[in-house]
């Protein structure tokens, strides 16, 4: 067996190399992604396979470090999180970590009124989405960023579905942590990132495997470079794809309203995300409304999983459960036509009788 030091011979020095070449090239990809959230220069970076696991080394971190040296040991979060937000924090309480899940209101943004009783002087953060999924409803983040700076409260915002449909920049917002997922964002698996402020501290729960930009072994540079380039391409058509998007859900909001099932159209005049329409047919089973568009090959969504099901997370947000039974959830892309609207439309009126209850 050859032994080489200092680098030489052929096999170490091209592994050397091949190193070299990827730590450059997750530096640019790096300072793209950041251009693309609007983030300071000095904004750092830790990749993940998923968003997932990014918020597990986050929470790692809070109750390891950031709870353990200052005894601050509650974890605040909304009552309308996904599973990894909400088993994430939840697997700590048998070890003294406090977690309340605070109600939100009819426009599915954070009760403030709540916030502000339950925060105290052991909060140590408030972990929520920027927008919901599900419903398309958007928090005030601004406002919610301000609020954890004057309580000395650290802020995680799950961003992925604000990435890809609102305008922003986090150098306006104070965010601590900022997580996203490239499957959220351009449908493709590979890419969790973790965004966190220079003046807030984070270690991951492997130090020495996640540093600051740089990719953990099981991670394909390839998943980096093309979640970037989904970016570069979508940057530069982003403000136009969004107000089409807009436009494309008035129409069908306009015609379906005019319908004689006499729908009932949710969150019309609150902020959400520009692709989502949600909408109750009274007496109608959704479910199966939803396997007839299905058969005709249309597509909507009650959502899903223990905690993103439709019905429930519009329960939560105020909505009487009997109407809440009867929504789908409809999502447009930029490619939709007015005749394809019109289709839908008369559809889910040829197939309703078939669906009362």
């Amino acid at each position: 067996m050859a032994i080489y030091l200092n680098g030489v011979g052929n096999e170490d020095s091209q592994t050397l190399a091949e190193k070299k070449v990827i730590k450059e090239q997750v530096a640019t990809y790096s300072q793209k992604i950041r251009g693309h959230l609007k983030a300071d220069d000095s904004a750092k970076l830790y990749f993940f396979s998923t968003e997932e696991e990014a918020i597990t080394h986050l929470f790692g971190y809070l109750v390891v470090d950031y709870i353990h040296q200052t005894g601050k040991n509650q974890i605040l979060t909304t009552a309308i999180e996904d599973c990894a937000t909400l088993m994430g924090i939840d697997r700590y309480t048998e070890i003294g970590v406090g977690m309340r899940e605070i109600p939100v209101g009819s426009n599915g943004s954070i009760d403030f009124e709540v916030l502000k009783n339950e925060v105290g002087p052991r909060t140590a953060c408030l972990s929520l989405s920027w927008t919901a999924g599900v419903t398309g409803a958007v928090q005030p983040i601004n406002q919610i960023a301000s609020f954890c700076r004057e309580h000395n409260i650290l802020l995680h915002v799950r961003g992925s579905e604000a990435l890809c449909h609102l305008l922003f920049s986090l150098q306006e917002v104070p965010i601590d942590f900022f997580t996203f997922d490239s499957y959220r964002v351009s449908g493709k698996r590979g890419v969790g990132c973790l965004v966190v402020k220079e003046q807030t501290e984070f270690y991951p729960l492997i130090r020495h495997v996640y540093q600051k930009e740089t990719l953990p072994p099981q991670m394909d540079p390839n998943s980096l470079r093309e979640f970037c380039s989904f970016l570069d391409q979508q940057g530069e058509e982003k403000e136009q794809a969004l107000f089409e998007l807009t436009s494309i859900r008035r129409e069908f909001e306009t015609k379906i309203a005019q319908s004689p099932l006499n729908p009932t159209i949710h969150f019309a005049k609150n902020d959400r995300l520009p692709h989502i329409s949600i909408v109750s047919f009274p007496h109608i089973h959704s479910e199966l409304l939803q396997y007839h568009l299905f058969s005709e090959q249309i597509y909507v969504t009650r959502g899903g999983g223990d905690r993103q099901r439709l019905d429930e997370v519009l329960v939560q947000m105020g909505v009487d459960y009997s109407l809440a039974l009867t929504a789908l959830a409809f999502i447009f892309t930029p490619q939709t036509t007015s005749e394809q609207i019109d289709k839908l439309i008369q559809t889910i009126e040829e197939h309703a009788t078939l669906c009362l209850v």
